[in-house]
């Protein structure tokens, strides 16, 4: 009889198949492991001290009785100029001193309406803000067919599917990145915006229906428009909102609470395109202890508040 063989390369096999298992198995749990730090990484920035959401409830509350405030107490809100742009100063909040914080007021109804009644504006900012003609009449003509809900070219992917025609609904401006003539004008290849992109979406609102708010259009292309289209001398709008109170008395209001007080200034309005009062402001609250940092917004409808 021959003495029973011991079979050493099945065992070597076996052998190697448990470590090649166990291995995939730990990068299994190294990966799972990963993704469960990131995503209570993320909560965690989602999701702040309990502290801090408190005390910002606490000056989103400052901050609405100081608004309703000044509502009530100068017939309405025209412009931060009134003193309701810094809230702290004018109800001063105690708080920790280790405690950063900062609040600002920005008036959705100083930019022009995304809405097809507007579309005259639509044009003049275009063309403001588009200097090659070429470009521009294919902005122009694009942004008509939005805002009339026709179809528009679209680059799907230029590489293998070249461009394709489809309706876009704008609520946003961010499907603009994918309609051919704003990606030509406003974006890089990669698809972030170039140097004129920003200061084109800047006066555009989705939240605003109202007349322009003449007191907060901030942008001076934008009060330069406005001028022009009012047929008023730029430079003499511009005068106005720079004057200086020499004196400091505070007696010097660099805003317009009516038609009136425009035409006492020499400047005549031609329609109701342009206003003086806030209709929506939008509050940014941020605030950061040590290494913990928080901001949110909210919209304020000055006709309820």
């Amino acid at each position: 009889m021959h003495p029973r063989r011991t079979s050493y390369p099945q065992r070597g096999s076996v052998l190697l198949l448990v470590l090649g298992t166990l291995f995939v198995l730990s990068l299994l749990v190294s990966s799972f492991l990963d993704h469960v730090e990131a995503e209570v990484l993320y909560r965690d920035q989602q999701q702040p001290p309990a502290e801090l959401e408190l005390e910002w409830q606490s000056y989103g509350d400052l901050t609405r009785a100081v608004l309703d405030e000044f509502k009530n107490w100068d017939n309405g809100l025209c412009s931060p100029e009134q003193g309701w742009g810094y809230p702290l100063v004018f109800a001063p909040f105690a708080r920790r001193k280790d405690l950063m914080m900062e609040i600002k007021i920005q008036d959705e109804t100083g930019k022009i309406p995304c809405q097809k009644s507007y579309e005259s504006w639509h044009q003049a900012w275009i063309a403001q803000c588009v200097k090659n003609w070429s470009a521009e009449r294919k902005v122009q003509e694009s942004w008509k067919a939005l805002l009339e809900g026709q179809p528009v070219l679209l680059k799907k992917n230029p590489g293998k599917f070249g461009l394709e025609k489809e309706k876009v609904f704008l609520k946003t401006l961010e499907p603009l990145r994918s309609v051919d003539a704003f990606a030509s004008a406003f974006f890089h290849e990669k698809g972030w915006g170039n140097e004129t992109w920003a200061p084109f979406k800047a006066p555009l609102s989705f939240i605003s229906t109202a007349s322009i708010n003449i007191n907060t259009t901030v942008d001076a292309n934008l009060r330069d428009l406005l001028a022009q289209k009012q047929g008023w001398d730029p430079r003499a709008l511009a005068d106005f909102f720079n004057q200086k109170d020499t004196f400091h008395m505070g007696n010097i209001e660099r805003f317009f609470r009516g038609a009136n007080d425009l035409r006492k200034r020499g400047f005549q309005l031609k329609d109701d395109s342009v206003g003086f009062e806030c209709k929506v402001l939008q509050v940014s609250i941020s605030l950061k202890r040590g290494d913990l940092g928080w901001t949110r917004s909210f919209w304020v409808d000055v006709k309820n508040i």
